[in-house]
This record gives structure tokens, sequence and C-alpha cells, in this order.
């Protein structure tokens, strides 16, 4: 084990300024394969400093989701922590002044992940780093809890190898995870190879905090219209599909032209679509075609926010839905691609019980537009949380922060 000195000038910020010059004059082919590893192992044995944060979004995707909204009430709370965000390209997103980012596969990441107190995080992916007793890890899971998808071990079979393993180790190194409602919980309890410590903290998300606390909130909604260039007049549908494992685009071939027609005479007013692919594929985006009435909307910062500004959401898959269902806001379903989704990844049976208009050919969709009506919908709507609760009641962020100190406090 190394020694760390506690005389000023040395310590653990010393062997981290000493590893970085190291590696500046290594191949980064050869960093990754040979050197990461072995750097990684020797900061493990650094020591933790108890007011530092490590979080993360989308594997370094950039500022949003649950991670945003956790590390704001932190800061709101406690301004003497230090939060860090792991992030790819760090120019792609606006970060408060207080949160300091991190190239995601630099020696820099890896010596904050080795020191910080707390890792927060939203997808299951790689660890480079061994995680210390002393250590705290909060899995904020982004997706809601429709539970639609068969994902991790639901999916098992069907999933890369590699990727199970990154899922059962993080499952295994979890303390706790945020559920936002009865299914998900079920979920992590049946499919998330948690450990039989890791808590099951039923506060609803933090990130739909933003949507209960703000729908009926005018003042922001035109505050987040101006933000990303919509028009008050207009109605704005989010068209937001989920990812295909194979990158196929076949389900995203929507007759976008007839949508805005249909929606257009039955408003009597200016309709425009927001596209926004899933952060997996987003360099898909490139393939779709745009005009003035369809709008690429795949690299806003905040999804939550595009969601309280668009009035509508069409979707195949994405539990994004229930967040437009929290919000009471239509949603339609149109899966194009389903029997080839249901053979590839698998869906529940929970699917097919939900209050949307389920459709999977356009002319099926256009047609459940003509038919929609808002009162039946809230109806079905209200029917289905007293079956399913969601947990998010707008305090998520001060819960899960009040958990996160108390079991600081702990360690």
């Amino acid at each position: 084990m190394p020694t760390v000195s506690n005389r000023k000038g040395t310590g653990s910020e010393t062997i981290y300024s000493q590893f970085k010059h190291l590696i500046k004059k290594i191949d980064n082919k050869i960093y990754q394969s040979k050197c990461k590893p072995l750097v990684s192992k020797l900061f493990y044995y650094l020591p933790v400093k108890k007011n530092r944060i490590c979080c993360c979004n989308f594997a370094g995707k950039g500022y949003g989701d649950n991670p945003k909204y956790i590390a704001e009430e932190i800061h709101l709370r406690d301004s003497s922590y230090q939060l860090f965000w792991l992030v790819n390209d760090k120019s792609k997103s606006e970060f408060p002044e207080y949160i300091h980012t991190v190239n995601i596969n630099s020696v820099k990441a890896l010596y904050i992940r080795a020191t910080s107190k707390i890792w927060i995080n939203n997808i299951r992916n790689d660890h480079p780093v061994r995680k210390k007793k002393s250590q705290l890890y909060l899995q904020t899971w982004h997706a809601a809890g429709l539970g639609w998808k068969r994902v991790e071990a639901d999916a098992e079979e069907r999933l890369n190898k590699g990727y199970v393993a990154q899922a059962k180790h993080d499952g295994q190194i979890t303390d706790g995870i945020l559920a936002c409602g009865k299914r998900q919980e079920e979920l992590f309890k049946r499919a998330f190879w948690l450990n039989e410590k890791a808590e099951i903290l039923k506060y609803g998300l933090p990130k739909n905090d933003y949507l209960v606390n703000n729908v009926n909130n005018t003042k922001t909604y035109s505050v987040l219209r101006k933000k990303y260039g919509l028009e008050e007049h207009v109605f704005y549908v989010l068209y937001a599909p989920t990812f295909r494992d194979d990158h196929s685009l076949e389900g995203y071939k929507l007759s976008f032209d007839e949508i805005i027609k249909t929606l257009k005479n039955k408003l009597q007013k200016e309709v425009k679509i927001v596209v926004r692919l899933h952060p997996n594929v987003s360099f898909q985006s490139k393939f779709l075609k745009y005009n003035k009435s369809i709008i690429n909307g795949t690299f806003f910062p905040d999804v939550q926010e595009l969601s309280l500004a668009c009035d509508c959401l069409i979707t195949d898959y994405s539990s994004i839905a229930a967040d437009f269902l929290l919000m009471h806001k239509p949603v339609f379903i149109c899966a194009l691609d389903l029997q080839e989704y249901m053979e590839k990844r698998g869906l529940l049976p929970a699917y097919f019980d939900s209050p949307f208009p389920m459709t999977q050919t356009n002319e099926q969709l256009i047609a459940s537009i003509k038919q929609f009506n808002i009162k039946e919908y809230i109806r079905k709507a209200d029917e289905w949380f007293l079956k399913n609760p969601l947990y998010d009641d707008g305090h998520a962020a001060e819960k899960t922060v009040q958990w996160i100190f108390a079991r600081v406090r702990k360690k």
C-alpha cells in the first residue's frame, strides 16, 4: 500500500499530480488497456474526502437527469460539499459555477472516483475504481416506473454479457436506489441484482419534482418556451422514442406531416413536433429530416424542461410516458416495430395495460388522435394511478439528500 503523507504539498493531491504528468507521456491506447487498471488499483488506497461528491449522467452525456437535481439540492442545503461531474464534452451542457467538470476518461476522473465520499449515477455502467466500504453509492436509475420493457435480469439472455457483468457488479455495490412507483420497486427487487443491504428509496425521482411543482406554473412555462426557442402560440408535440439495441431506424418512421395536419384540424392552431432521441442513440438524430415544423430536440440540455414546455407526447416503449402521465398531458403510443422489438428486447404484460391510446401503424395513430377525448384520458389515468401508485410528490430531491446526509454521518 502506498504511504500517504499529510504534510503540506504532499498526500493524495501530489500522488494524483505525479500520475497525471506520467500518463501524458503515454499513448492513449496503451493507457486504456495497460495503465488505467494499474492506476485504478493504486488510487484505491487514497483517502476519501468527506465533502467530495462524484456525479455522472448517462456515462458522461452532460448535466441532467436525477443527478442534476440532487446536486442542486445538496448545494442548496450545504455549499461546503465539492461537487464533481464526469463528462465527455462539457461544452454541450451549461454547468453551475459550483460544479467542477472532469473528463470522464481522464486520470483525474479515476482520482475523483477514488477520493469521493459519495457516488451518484443514473445507469448501470463500468466502475473503473473499486468502491471502498467508507464510500456511499446512490443509483438513481433514469427510467420511470411504468414497468414496460424487459431490463436487467428480465432480459439477461438478450443483453450483452459485458453489460450484464457490469450491472451485477453495480447491484452488489449499491447502497441505495431511487424508486418512483410500486412497479419500479418490484422491478428492482426482482431484476436488479441488488445486494441484501441495498435500500430501495420510495421517494420518487428528483427530476420529476420539477414537473410536479411546475406543471401549472405559467411563468415557468413561458420561460422554458423562450429558452428553447418554442413559440408561445404553437402546440408542441414531443416525439421521444426509446433506443433499439441494433440501432434500427424502422420504428422512427412516423408520418410527421400527417400528424401535424390532423392535430392542426382538431385544435385549430399551429402544431409543431420536437424530436428527441434517447441519449444512447443521440448520434442517430442526423439521419432524420427536419424543417420549420419538425425540430431536432435531441441535444436540448434537459428533457424535463422540454417535457414541461411541450403539450403532448408520442412515444413507443419509453418510460418518458410516465412523466407526461404525471402531468396529465396527452400521450399516444405508436409502436411501428412492435413484433420485432418484442423478439429482440421483450416487453412485460404491463405495456399492454396502460391508459394510453395504443397503436401500431401511422394510420391507427392518426385515427387515435382524431378520436382522442381528454376527459376520458384523465379518467383512465386516474384509474391507473390507483392500481399503480407513483411515489412522486414533488419532494424527492429533498428526501434523497436527507438520506445521503444521514448515511454519510453513519459511514
